[in-house]
Order: structure tokens, then C-alpha cells, then sequence
């Protein structure tokens, strides 16, 4: 209760069974003093060294004058009456505890428990304080200006502060068991001159854990409780609540019971039920150690030592007694139930009756320690793995082959394999003490947590062994755990805790059964095997499909937004962009993505939290004050006709921050290496778009310890084309490598719209276009049609790979010879039309020639290919170079495989990019117009293969002061089936592509690139053929895996 500044210091602590809100704070002996805490001590000090002294004095004369002892007077009954006040203070005072216990609990309010509220029906509830909500606040350090400390309490911390008043005391003495954490912490601030902010004290019930379950509080830790489920188990479903801080944790098992669910439950057997103590006796021989091991292992002796250890408790039975002998001494592991509760001091209770049953015949006994580790209680041990304790559960379920494709992402092959190499043979060789599982210790400690278990019991409750099948003609999948040392309670301990408590009501076994004692710690035990099934069916599964990093990197991060300037009175403006018809045939297209990999192989966290990330952010900063549109989102109000780019002075870019400890990935993402396709997504962030508005641009960063740092973007192309988004990360880089707030001019955007004329209202019609085409891909509704979010990307092939492969200008200058020779031979080259053979055309052309021999198109069949071309400089009249939106012409033409596999293949292909080239060389809105119309219709007869990016970007040169990228990849052309195109890293001139197959198609892919390359004929004097072997030269080309 709180306590105002005139109340006295020391208050005697009563708990009544009325409402103590209802009801009028009772009047204590101590409000008749109310004077400092030292009068109050020097008072009783006094009192009882003066009566002490008064009564020997009367008694010393009693005896001198043969007065008998027993009459005593009135001012010796005054006397015996304040010695005994005295002592009680005193010794009260000094912290003995059977003084503080009678203090704090009245014989008027004691109730009647089992050892660990174990009883076979709910205890009587104390009583207690209604708990105000905790204040979602910053919580600050108690001092003595808060409510609950008053001036009194000052004096109060300064003897605990000096070590006069013993902090362990304080509950006993103020009667206030909150008043007593703030002083105590209060007092431990000073003491040590730190604080304690962010340690919650207010909204805890204090009276609520006072000799049970934790001494001298000082504030509560708080974590947060997720939950999972339904988890469908024994044919009734469960809402599991886990406590924990571990990102994905909770995700994880909710997938898996999600699984368990769609294929109709699990069922779980209980095995046994056990709670043991082992104590440790010794003898002067081992023949008499032996001699007892044999007295307690007859049966004929059972009943009469289970009558002995059952005296101990209403609910603990003895079950069983085994022995095992080393030298003299002898270790007997008891087994008994224990009804609702855990049990151990149960169970310690019984074996102390017993070794007193047995020490009459035993006199030689001597007791060396109630347990002897042979228990073995929180420590791994053999005897728990096979002999089990507490509960000994098995969970199984059979999960349908659908469900493991469709929920959990792999197949049931790849996890039995996993399951044996990794569980199994794994913890093997690893010399495993029953852990031949992946993590069931993280979903046992997380329940243990919420639930109000003992967490360090989590050694021996987290024994598992994980078991995978094929049943059902390899159609089906069983899985199972089987735990045989769950040590769980409903009732005792931290059960009885508020929130605890409430997590165990939700599962249906809050307190002790009282139809059934031992029913709700039994069900407990089985829920807690059903979620560990559960989380390991995820797990694996998630190993399986090689989710494992990227499920973490999708949680262990911290997301914040990063805004211009706010001093900036440019910053302070709303602006607001309409989009031209050249954005809008973009606006449900799927953000491009880019990743940028820098390589610091001595960077730690400390260097990366304290220098570069700083720095990298206030120049995110600076460089959003020049691009302001960037830092807004694409919206489209009510009253305008189409969409626009809209920035506020709220508005900011969402960077992520992330840090993986997977090198591996870092090796991927920056190596020559083929990898899988989808080890890039952790590193990239997501637009969170809505249907109401999508963010221009996010980022994230990624450090590597010891390897480097990425950076990932993703931009809405909406609002940016390439070009656009490759001149704000120039601009990014520029300032934080000059530590400068000024840009160059070529990179400072350009934003005006009025720049792209449209008179004919190409916009509007686009936009028109775009809705019928997304009614018709949503069933003809147009509830949607102005809505902006993406349409969803299509999902990665399983089993595909990501590489990149490089083009020296040497390459590239044999392919055009290569080309020319080809020419030579099908017409006179002085009466040929012109090729334009630039190095993207070149590139190109070899590509996509490789690419229809590596998938194998028979001859008759299609492929579309494509690429937008800036044409900034190629409208009449011309837009800036450094226009910020997007200004690209896309073209596409079919190609028949049948000519593109012939020997002069590479010169078909050739003619028809360079047409499409040629075509774009100068263009008007009206043609782009046709163009737009021709791309909202597309050929979907054949798949489409267009080009990502552009050799001209320099995406090489973004450079933020710690060296240039050692790779730049374009990860979204994994759902787009596109090439990516830049500058090549490793060759002035040179040109890099990236492409996305399956991996035996990138592998078909690779060997046509070196072999179509090894040989090429050239004819210098146009009528002598020379054969050039290339295979040599070329070995030094690099396949980069991306």
C-alpha cells in the first residue's frame, strides 16, 4: 500500500482476507511513534537493556531475601511485557526468519497447502493488492520525489545505503513489500552510482512472490509472450504461449502447428510420471552399502517404506526405488508422483522419511546429502535420458505430402535425409546426451518461461530425440519426439504469478485438478511435447528448404525511417509529382532490387555501429533533402485522375538494419560462384505497400563481421527507372565519402514534370489500359482498380541458380569479328544493311543464343525478348540526362529457335537487336504511345526474356568512401526471368549479365558460353579462313555466382 510523507517510517506488515480496497487501512501499532528511524531503534535498544537490567536487579534481591521467584509484582509484569516488545523488534530487526514470516502472515490468515500448493484441490488464494495497469511510459529510476518513496523513506535508504538497516529486512520492517523494493533500489542506485532505468518497479504485485519466489526484489524483467497455434493435439485444440526474445521463435512453431493442423492433429502417449530425488548414504564397507541397496530394493519391504514416504504429503506416492553402489557409498533414486505440482520438495520430504525410517536399522548410515546428483536434477545425465523424470511423453503426427510442399516448402525426402544426417548421425558424432533434436530447448525454455516453470530445468526437460519416416508409400510423413524428463507444475512456484498464471488458464490447466489430481501437470506436459513437435517439423523443414538464414534475417532486424533534415525549410514542404504515362504502364509492376557488396575483411560491429553506419545514415539524410519525391509515397487521392508521387513533412525512407553471421552468404553474394537464387532475399527489404499508397524506396544494410557490408534497394519503378534510382545511390555515395551536404551538378536530379509534354492525354489512357488489363486478371472486378498494390511476384523456381558471367572487351571484340565473318557469308558486307554491333547488342545477342540452346527450344518454338532504352536524349524535344522518373523505351521481338540454334545463329539474333535498336534512335510520344499499347498486351505465347540495367549505369562507381562494390547484382530478376546488364567489375570496357535458371539449365548455359566461344573463324583478307583456338585465353573468363 502507499504510504503519504507524514506516515511513520517503520509500519508492521498485517494480511487480512477483507478487500484491501474496500476496506479502511487498519490502524498499526507503529503509527504511535512516528519518529525517525534511529529514536525508533535507540528507543527499543534502550528499553531493553534498562528493563533487562531492572529485571536481574529485582530477582537478585528476591534472592537475597528468599523470596520466591514465581510471585511476581506489577512492575515486573510491566517489565517481562516490554522485554518481550523488545526482543521481537530486535530480532525482527537482525532479519530471523520465523520472526518475519509471523509478521508477514498472521495465524489469522494462514491457510493449509501441500508443499508447492501440490494439494488435490486448489488452495485458498491469498489475498491481493489490485495491480494498476502498467504504464506504457518511459519508466525512470525511483527516487525519493516519486509517489511511492516519501521524505521519511530517505533516511530509511541511507541506512541501507550505510549498512545499518540490512536490505533483506526491509519487507518485514515497513510492512510494504513495494515500498521496499523502490528503497532497496533506491539505495542499490546509490550505492553503486548507476542506474537502473528501464527496469520496470511499478505494476508488479511484490506481496505476491514474499518468501517464495524471489528475495530483495527490485523490479520485474518483462518479455513478451507470443503465441502459436492452434495446436490440434489429442483431438482438442491449444493455444501455446512462449515467452521469448528469439526472433522467429514463435513464427516457427506457429508454421508447424499450421501443418500439424492441415493434416489433423497430433497424439501424444504419456509414458511416465515420476518426480525423483536420489540421497547419497555412506557406510564403513561396501558390503554394508550393499547390505541396504538390497534391504530397499526387495519387494517385501516396499509397502512398508512407501507408508513411511508417503506420510510426507497427500499427494506424493512413492513409485519405485532404484540403487546403485560406489565403494562404501550408496545413491537411492526415489520415484513418486506428486499430484499438480513439480514436486521435488515433495519428494525431498518423503526421502527424509524414509532415511528416518531406515537410520534405526542402519545405525552405521551416516547421511551425506539429501541429493546425491544421482536425481540427476538440472544437469544433463544418462539416468534422466533412460530412466526418465517427471513426465516421460511421446508426440507423434503423420503430415500430408501436400502439406509439407505447400506449408512447409520442401519434401519429404529431403527432410528424412536431414532428419537422420543432422539429428541423428550428427548428434552422434557429436556425442549427444539426449539431444537428437534441432532446438526443442527453445520451444521448452519458452513455455517454461510463460508458464511459470523453473527455466533451469529446461537441461533435462529439453531431452528429445527427433524421429522422421516415410510412411504411406513415401506419401506421407511421420514425425515424432519422444521426451522422457518433462518436469513441469501447475501449481507452486512462479504458477501462482499474475501473468503466469494466465498463460496457464488459456491452455485449461491453471491450479491443481481437483477431479483428477495430476491431470493438469499431465496435460501440460503433453501440450509442451506437442509444441516441440512442432517447432522441429518447422525447423527442419525450414533447414531443408535453405530458409534457415533468411527466416532470421527476416526477424533479427531493426527497421526505422530516415527523413530529410528537419531544420531544412526545404524539408518542411509537401511536394507532390503527377506520373506520366511512361511511369503508369510501371505502377503495378514489382519492385526492382538491387544489392550492393562491399568487402572490409577487418570491419567489426563496434567499427560498424560506431563509424559507418552513422555516417551512412546523415548522408541517407542529406542526399533525401535533393530527392525529396524519393522519401514520399505513390498515392492516389480521391479527387485526382490518376496517381502521383506525394512527400510530406512526416514522410521518410524505411532503412533496415540487419547483421548476419552467415559468411557464407557474404562469399555468395560477392563471389564468381554459382549459389542458389534465393540466398540473396534476406538482403533486400520490402516496399510495405498497401492499397491506398506504396513507398518510392527502401533500404537495407547488412553487416558481415569480418567480411563487410551490403546494401540492398528496393525501388517502386513507378517512380524511378534505372537510370533514376542508380543516380540517387551516386548521390548517396558522393556525400558520404566527401562528408559534404553539396552535390556536382550531374547529380543533382531533375523532378520537373512539365519537361514531358503530353498533350494528347497518353497518361490517362494508359491508366485505363492498365485497370481493364488487372479486372481482367482478377475476374473481370473492379473493386481493385484503383488500387497500387503490386501484383504479387511470381514465386522462385525451386532448385534455381543465380550466376553472373563476365566480358572482357576482348570478348567482345572476337564476337563482333565473329560476327562480321558470318556476314561475309551470306551476303557481299558493301551491300549488306548495316549491323549495329555496340557491346550491348553484342552481349545480348550471345546470351539469348545460349540461352535457347540451354533450354532446349525445339525448332518451331518462341521466344520474346526485350530491353528498355533511355530516351531522354532520343524524345523531340529532349528531356535532362538527369530527369528522375522514368523516360525508357521499351522494345521486343520474337525469336524463332530453329534459326537462333543454326551455326551463324549469333548474326539472326544479331540483325533482329540491332532493328530493334535502330528503331529507337529517335522517337516521339505518339510512338512510345503504340509502344505502350503493344506492352500492356503482350505476346503470352512465348516467355519474355528482357534486360535489367545497363552497361552505362556505372553501377561500379558507387562509392561510399570504403572502396567500390566488389559485386552489384540485380535480385529481382529472379521472378522476372530477365538479364541483368552492368559494366564489367573486372575489365575496363568489358560488359557482366546475370541471369536466374534452373540449376542444370545454368550449367548447360555455362558449358555453350566457353565452348561457342573456344572456336571462331575469321577471314582478315575476305577469302582465307583461319581457325583461332580461344579455349586457352578463355579460362581466365569468371562465372560469378549471384
Amino acid at each position: 500500500m502507499d504510504t503519504d510523507a507524514s506516515a511513520p517510517i517503520l509500519k508492521p506488515y498485517h494480511r487480512h482476507h477483507h478487500d484491501h480496497h474496500n476496506s479502511p487501512t487498519p490502524v498499526k501499532a507503529s503509527d504511535a511513534l512516528p519518529l525517525p528511524l534511529y529514536l525508533t531503534n535507540g528507543l527499543f535498544f534502550g528499553l531493553f537493556f534498562s528493563v533487562a537490567y531492572f529485571l536481574l536487579h529485582r530477582w537478585r534481591e528476591k534472592i537475597r531475601n528468599s523470596t520466591p521467584l514465581h510471585i511476581i509484582t506489577f512492575p515486573e509484569i510491566v517489565g517481562i511485557v516490554c522485554l518481550a516488545a523488545s526482543i521481537i523488534y530486535l530480532l525482527g530487526f537482525f532479519g530471523i526468519g520465523f520472526v518475519q514470516s509471523c509478521i508477514s502472515r498472521g495465524s489469522h490468515d494462514s491457510w493449509d497447502v501441500e508443499e508447492d500448493n501440490g494439494g488435490g484441490c486448489s488452495p485458498e488464494e491469498p489475498p491481493t493488492c489490485t495491480l494498476a495497469p502498467i504504464s506504457r511510459a518511459k519508466v525512470v529510476a525511483p527516487t525519493i520525489q516519486e509517489p511511492f518513496l516519501s521524505g521519511d523513506d530517505d533516511e530509511v535508504i541511507k541506512g541501507v545505503v550505510s549498512g545499518t538497516i540490512p536490505s533483506y529486512s526491509l519487507e518485514s520492517k515497513l510492512g510494504d513489500c513495494k515500498r521496499a523494493a523502490a528503497i532497496r533500489r533506491e539505495a542499490l542506485q546509490r550505492m553503486t552510482g548507476r542506474s537502473m532505468e528501464g527496469l520496470p518497479l511499478e505494476g508488479f504485485d511484490y506481496e505476491s512472490i514474499l518468501g517464495q519466489c524471489c528475495e530483495m526484489p527490485v523490479g520485474f524483467v518483462q518479455i513478451p509472450v507470443g503465441i502459436a497455434g492452434p495446436l490440434l493435439l489429442n483431438g482438442k485444440e491449444y493455444m501455446v504461449p512462449m515467452a521469448t526474445t528469439e526472433g522467429c521463435l514463435v513464427a516457427s512453431t506457429n508454421r508447424g502447428c499450421k501443418a500439424i493442423y492441415a493434416s489433423g492433429g497430433a497424439s501424444s502417449v504419456l509414458l511416465k510420471d515420476a518426480m525423483t530425488r536420489a540421497p547419497v548414504v555412506r557406510f564403513g564397507t561396501a558390503k554394508r552399502a550393499a547390505e541396504l541397496k538390497f534391504f530397499v530394493e526387495d519387494p517385501a519391504n516396499f509397502d512398508t517404506l512407501s507408508v513411511a514416504f508417503n506420510r510426507s504429503s497427500r499427494f506424493g506416492r512413492l513409485q519405485n526405488i532404484k540403487c546403485t553402489v560406489a565403494g562404501k557409498n550408496l545413491y537411492m533414486r526415489f520415484g513418486c508422483s506428486t499430484g499438480d505440482a513439480m514436486g521435488m520438495n515433495m519428494v525431498s520430504k518423503g526421502v527424509q522419511n524414509v532415511l528416518d525410517y531406515l537410520q534405526p536399522d542402519f545405525p552405521d548410515m551416516e547421511i551425506i546429502g539429501i541429493s546425491g546428483n544421482y536425481c540427476s536434477d538440472k544437469k544433463p545425465a544418462a539416468v534422466n535420458w533412460i530412466e526418465g523424470r517427471g513426465k516421460s511423453v511421446v508426440c507423434e503426427a503423420i503430415i500430408n505430402e501436400e502439406v509439407v510442399k505447400k506449408v512447409l516448402k520442401t519434401n519429404i525426402d529431403t527432410l528424412v535425409e536431414l532428419n537422420m544426417l543432422k539429428n541423428l548421425t550428427g548428434s552422434a558424432m557429436a556425442g549427444a546426451l539426449g539431444g537428437f533434436n534441432a532446438h526443442a530447448s527453445n520451444i521448452v525454455s519458452a513455455v517454461f518461461i510463460a508458464t511459470g516453470q523453473d527455466p533451469a530445468q529446461n537441461v533435462e526437460s529439453s531431452h528429445c530425440i527427433t524421429m522422421m519416416e516415410s510412411v504411406n508409400d513415401g506419401k506421407d510423413l511421420h514425425i515424432s519426439v519422444t521426451m522422457p524428463s518433462i518436469e513441469v507444475g501447475t501449481v507452486g512456484g512462479g504458477t501462482q504469478l499474475a501473468s503466469q498464471s494466465a498463460c496457464l488458464n488459456l491452455l485449461g490447466v491453471k491450479g491443481a485438478s481437483k477431479d483428477s489430481p495430476g491431470s493438469n501437470s499431465r496435460l501440460l506436459a503433453s501440450i509442451v511435447a506437442g509444441s516441440v513437435l512442432a517447432g522441429e517439423l518447422s525447423l527442419m523443414s525450414a533447414i531443408a528448404a535453405g530458409q534457415l538464414v533468411r527466416s532470421h534475417m527476416k526477424y533479427n532486424r531493426s527497421s526505422k525511417d530516415v527523413a530529410p533534415p528537419y531544420e531544412s525549410p526545404y524539408s518542411a514542404v509537401e511536394v507532390s509529382l503527377p506520373l506520366t504515362f511512361l511511369d503508369i504502364i510501371w505502377l503495378k509492376f514489382h519492385p526492382l532490387e538491387r544489392i550492393f557488396s562491399y568487402e572490409l575483411t577487418d570491419l567489426t560491429p563496434t567499427v560498424f555501429n560506431s563509424e559507418i553506419l552513422p555516417k551512412l545514415k546523415n548522408s541517407l539524410s542529406l542526399t533525401l533533402l535533393r530527392f525529396l519525391p524519393v522519401a514520399g509515397n505513390i498515392t492516389w487521392p480521391s479527387h485526382s485522375a490518376k496517381p502521383i508521387i506525394l512527400y510530406t513533412p512526416q514522410d521518410g525512407v524505411s532503412l533496415t538494419v540487419a547483421e548476419s553471421n552467415n559468411a557464407a552468404d557474404f562469399d555468395d553474394l560477392s563471389s564468381n560462384e554459382m549459389h542458389d537464387a534465393i540466398v540473396s532475399h534476406p538482403y533486400v527489404p520490402r516496399l510495405s505497400a498497401s492499397d491506398k499508397k506504396v513507398p518510392v524506396l527502401a533500404l537495407q544494410i547488412t553487416l558481415f563481421p569480418n567480411k563487410g557490408f551490403s546494401i540492398g534497394c528496393a525501388v517502386h519503378h513507378a517512380a524511378l527507372d534505372g537510370k533514376s534510382s542508380i543516380l540517387f545511390m551516386k548521390a548517396w555515395a558522393h556525400l558520404c565519402k566527401n562528408s559534404s551536404c553539396l552535390l556536382p551538378a550531374e547529380l543533382i536530379p531533375f523532378f520537373d514534370r512539365t519537361a514531358f509534354q503530353d498533350p494528347e492525354g497518353i497518361d490517362i489512357e494508359c491508366l485505363n489500359s492498365r485497370s481493364s488489363s488487372m479486372n481482367q486478371a482478377d475476374g473481370g472486378s473492379d473493386s481493385n482498380a484503383r488500387s497500387l498494390k503490386p501484383i504479387p511476384p511470381t514465386e522462385v523456381e525451386p532448385n534455381s541458380a543465380r550466376a553472373t558471367f563476365n566480358f572482357s572487351r576482348e570478348d567482345i571484340r572476337k564476337l563482333r569479328e565473329r560476327i562480321l565473318s558470318q556476314l561475309d557469308k551470306v551476303s557481299d558486307r558493301k551491300d549488306a544493311e548495316p549491323i549495329h554491333l555496340s557491346s550491348f547488342a553484342i552481349t545480348l545477342s550471345y546470351a539469348l543464343v545460349c540461352l535457347v540452346k540451354a533450354r532446349g527450344l525445339k525448332s518451331d518454338e518462341k521466344m520474346m525478348f526485350g530491353f528498355a532504352a533511355d530516351c531522354r536524349a532520343r524524345l523531340d524535344p529532349p528531356i535532362p540526362t538527369n530527369y528522375s522518373g522514368n523516360c525508357i523505351s521499351f522494345c521486343a521481338d520474337v525469336l524463332i529457335a530453329g534459326p537462333a540454334m543454326q551455326d551463324d545463329g549469333i548474326l539472326f539474333v544479331a540483325r533482329k537487336v540491332s532493328e530493334l535498336i535502330k528503331g529507337i534512335e529517335k522517337t516521339t510520344l505518339e510512338v512510345e504511345k503504340d509502344k505502350v499499347e503493344k506492352f500492356m498486351v503482350p505476346d503470352l505465347d512465348a516467355p519474355l526474356v528482357g534486360v535489367a540495367g545497363s552497361a552505362r549505369f556505372e553501377v561500379y562507381g558507387v562509392d561510399f568512401g570504403w572502396g567500390r562494390p566488389k559485386n552489384v547484382e540485380v535480385t529481382s530478376i529472379d521472378r522476372t526471368g530477365a538479364i541483368s546488364m552492368a559494366e564489367s567489375k573486372a575489365d575496363s570496357g568489358g560488359v557482366e549479365i546475370g541471369l536466374v535458371l534452373k540449376k542444370d539449365v545454368m550449367g548447360i548455359f555455362k558449358n555453350l558460353k566457353y565452348r561457342f566461344l573456344s572456336t571462331y573463324e575469321l577471314n582478315q583478307n575476305h577469302s582465307k579462313a583461319i581457325n583461332i583456338t580461344l579455349f586457352c585465353e578463355l579460362t581466365r573468363l569468371e562465372v560469378l555466382g549471384i
